[in-house]
């Protein structure tokens, strides 16, 4: 059937090189590809002609169309450049300096050879509204809703389950989220014509819409009937008690004890991609050599293909480690386990176990035994409700605050009961833990739980004097529906104090005076304002 559509175009020969083949004889024909290339020039009437030769009569003509920022970067990630193991943030880079060379204008008027907006507007007018339905992917639950009624079928028809998150490595949202604003404005300059169209098509949506609603279509209990049929399939489909058969990364810190460390790598018993280790060792430490020697025996054992050391030269801290690990690889979902932790025999793979459930609804964290000391994180929540918040350090309270932003985002929270030790053999708690009873520590603990919930509840608007960790009873005590009770900010959006840090790490360090303090900024601070760019303000409480 292709072979008999492309004749009249005389493309076969022309573009033999080009065409992707299914199985012999047969291709799929991809304009967009071919135009980037300089061979296809053919425009809209071309496409529609060789669709009809190749449908036949009584077919229903529809489209489906992404934003313009979305379509840019589909077009320079899969058509451009498609290689589809490269990370989110070198991808964010391949499209930056494409926008900054201004290159690949437009890419959907481009594939429809549509060169003004004169030709936008023709083809808007006269093309586009012959359509029976234009279909947008960020509305994609209306859009299949009218195309039901449209058509005259069921919603089961249109009922579909999203995997959200099945190719991290080259989601657009992921690519898009981390572009400082700069390109995003250089992005809109360079699809302004895609934005005529994309525009277009909505108001058409909103007309067919209305129509619909004129005929006593109620298609807005039909996208909560669509929503509930699809929790409803997605309880039905997606709850299964059968482990991955490979981790995507295990990525924990070490800040001493490497004899621990050796125990955590040596009881983990599922295959794994990558191991990751930040090294939060201070330089000429008491603990360095003895992390050293650990990481050197590792390096040995599993090879560096497999292990990856992120050597910091100070103590990020908890939360801010494990954005570190997450952002430099990125995956479908991160085992994260303190350093202090070793698994029973076959409880690692007890502790992934939900992730097939997780990864097809809204996304989440799965808990070992209710514990930040042993989690898995999907990418799904993290996009939701963001990195964890790095004003928290080194550590105490980024539990309580992350465990809130994914209630609030709809993201799940689950609690696996596995067995792992978590400290000395026979112990309970971490080492710090362990240590409670040394003045010093016992202070130093005090002191950083103090700071740490007087910024939760600052962040939150939560009484102040507020130590509770629970979230419901955050839920009920807070105030602010955003972030330090800033509308323009998000869910997963927080800024950045260097000052609150300066003083949690003088805290911190407080007994060993003849260390130098450093403070350390958040790598990758922030969510939505791309790999660097946060706002830095100081708290005048400080």
């Amino acid at each position: 059937g292709y072979q008999v559509a492309l004749k009249p175009y005389d493309l076969e020969k022309r573009l033999s090189h080009s065409l992707t083949a299914a199985r012999p004889g047969f291709y799929d024909f991809v304009p967009q590809y071919l135009s980037n290339i300089g061979i296809w020039t053919g425009g809209w009437d071309d496409l529609r002609n060789f669709y009809k030769s190749l449908l036949g009569p009584g077919y229903v003509s529809l489209t489906v169309l992404g934003t313009p920022r979305e379509s840019y970067v589909h077009n320079a990630v899969r058509i451009i450049r498609p290689d589809n193991s490269t990370t989110p943030a070198q991808l964010g880079e391949i499209v930056a300096k494409l926008v900054q060379a201004e290159r690949a204008p437009n890419p959907l008027a481009t594939e429809l050879n549509l060169r003004s907006r004169a030709d936008v507007l023709s083809f808007t007018r006269r093309d586009m509204d012959a359509l029976s339905l234009v279909l947008l992917s960020d509305k994609i639950d209306e859009s299949l809703v009218m195309l039901s009624r449209i058509l005259n079928w069921d919603l089961a028809d249109v009922l579909h389950l999203d995997r959200d998150m099945s190719s991290a490595a080259v989601t657009a949202t992921t690519i898009l989220e981390s572009l400082p604003d700069e390109t995003l404005k250089g992005l809109d300059a360079l699809t302004d014509l895609d934005k005529e169209i994309y525009d277009h098509a909505v108001a058409s949506m909103k007309r067919q819409r209305r129509q619909l609603q004129r005929k006593g279509v109620d298609v807005t209990g039909d996208i909560k009937r669509l929503r509930a049929m699809r929790q409803e399939l997605s309880k039905a489909c997606a709850f299964s008690d059968v482990a991955p058969d490979v981790i995507p990364v295990i990525g924990t810190a070490v800040l001493n004890r490497g004899d621990w460390l050796l125990r955590l790598v040596y009881s983990i018993d599922m295959p794994v991609r990558k191991l990751v280790i930040v090294r939060n060792t201070i330089p000429g430490g008491p603990d360095s050599s003895d992390v050293d020697d650990a990481i050197s025996e590792l390096k040995q054992q599993l090879g560096e293909a497999h292990l990856r050391v992120l050597v910091s030269n100070a103590n990020l801290g908890c939360g801010p480690s494990w954005n570190l690990i997450m952002r430099q690889f990125p995956a479908d979902y991160w085992v994260l386990p303190s350093a202090d932790v070793a698994y029973r025999a076959g409880q690692l793979a007890r502790l992934v176990a939900p992730i097939s459930t997780l990864e097809k609804t809204t996304g989440g964290i799965v808990l070992a035994n209710g514990s930040y000391a042993n989690l898995v994180l999907t990418h799904g929540a993290v996009r939701r409700a963001g990195y964890f918040d790095e004003n928290i350090w080194p550590a105490y309270t980024e539990d309580c605050e992350y465990s809130l932003r994914l209630v609030l985002v709809g993201a799940k929270v689950i609690s696996a009961d596995i067995g792992y030790v978590h400290g000395e053999e026979g112990a309970s708690g971490s080492l710090t833990h362990q240590l409670s009873d040394r003045y010093e520590i016992r202070t130093r603990n005090s002191m950083t739980h103090f700071n740490n919930f007087g910024y939760l509840n600052y962040k939150w608007g939560i009484p102040s004097g507020n130590e509770e960790c629970a979230t419901d009873k955050l839920l009920a005590l807070k105030t602010y529906a955003t972030p330090y009770n800033d509308s323009s900010l998000g869910i997963d959006d927080w800024w950045f104090f260097p000052r609150e840090r300066a003083v949690s790490e003088a805290v911190w360090n407080f007994t060993k005076p003849t260390h130098s303090l450093m403070s350390v900024p958040a790598i990758f601070a922030g969510t939505k304002k791309g790999e660097v760019g946060v706002q830095l303000k100081t708290l005048g409480r400080i």
